[in-house]
């Protein structure tokens, strides 16, 4: 029964896996090979989201890539996971905010090579994670991370290295 069990799990999350991949295709997302992204995910501006190969995006996870996201090869992305690569205009304080629009940076979000991110993780506008990294669960990165460092907290900092 367990065998028969696991063969239908298998085909559960490989055709999610592919109707997955086939919403970013439509949506004008590029990605590599072997990429595995659970269900529920939420992502704008899908057009300039560029995933590597041998990638897993895990539940619930939400991308804005107004302004680019860059996700390397052989990264894990945990549950949870926001990566947030614009923000709301808000100088003018005659307008409401709600009413002004997004403000778009230069610089995308890049995930190097290599880099794991726990649960819950939040990776801000203008950021780079590093190849080899590790970000912990709950942490919220406002900064660059460098190689082989694990970082964790609010806001993410140093706390060890590979």
């Amino acid at each position: 029964m367990s065998k028969i069990l696991l063969l239908l799990q298998t085909i559960y999350f490989n055709l999610t896996y592919i109707k997955n991949r086939l919403a970013l295709r439509v949506r004008g997302a590029s990605y590599g090979k072997n990429l595995e992204i659970f269900t529920s995910f939420l992502m704008q501006d899908v057009q300039r989201l560029k995933i590597g190969d041998n990638v897993l995006i895990g539940k619930q996870c939400n991308f804005y890539a107004g302004s680019g996201i860059k996700i390397g090869d052989n990264v894990m992305i945990g549950n949870n996971v926001s990566i947030i690569s614009n923000d709301h205009e808000f100088k003018n304080k005659s307008r409401p905010m709600k009413l002004q629009h997004l403000h778009y940076e230069k610089t995308p979000v890049v995930i190097e090579d290599d880099v794991l991110m726990g649960d819950k993780a939040i990776i801000l506008k203008k950021v780079r994670v590093s190849r080899g990294s590790i970000v912990g669960a709950g942490a919220v990165v406002t900064k660059n991370v460098p190689e082989y460092t694990i970082v964790g907290g609010n806001p993410a900092k140093i706390i060890g290295t590979r």
